[in-house]
């Protein structure tokens, strides 16, 4: 990507087709992700992942089609030092790459209005409807 001069998070997101972001420091949404507010606020698809010890989440945000993250999460969890075992960014970072292909390549069905958890220890997938808050102070201008 080729940003030029200009090199803002809001500025970065005209170049950008799709977003995918993964930290376990879930805090962060909500603090210091220009770039991901950028992108939502632009309608810029984000593949969102998240991995706590040995479990992860996954979702596909398309602001205004989906609920944004403030939708799914309205309160970060506790700041806190959790483990986070090696083998579980790998897992969520693939099922990211396999969403972004498919929206890219219009093949499949990406995890719109969905989340996705990964329970690691027992090796099991469950899926959750994600639903829009008509106050949601990201995207209540787009719901």
């Amino acid at each position: 990507v080729h940003v030029g001069s200009c090199l803002s998070p809001f500025c970065m997101c005209y170049y950008i087709q799709i977003l995918l972001h993964i930290n376990h420091f879930f805090s962060i949404l909500y603090t210091s992700s220009t770039l991901v507010w950028s992108a939502t606020t632009k309608g810029i698809p984000l593949v969102y992942g998240s991995i706590w010890g040995m479990d992860g989440r996954l979702s596909f945000i398309h602001v205004p089609q989906t609920p944004c993250l403030r939708c799914m999460f309205p309160e970060p969890p506790p700041s806190e030092t959790f483990p986070v075992l090696g083998t579980t960014p790998g897992v969520i970072g693939s099922l990211q790459a396999l969403e972004t292909i498919k929206f890219l390549t219009g093949i499949g069905q990406n995890l719109k209005n969905k989340l996705l958890v990964w329970d690691g220890a027992g090796v099991e997938f469950r899926t959750f409807k994600t639903r829009k808050d008509p106050q949601c102070p990201t995207c209540s201008g787009s719901v």
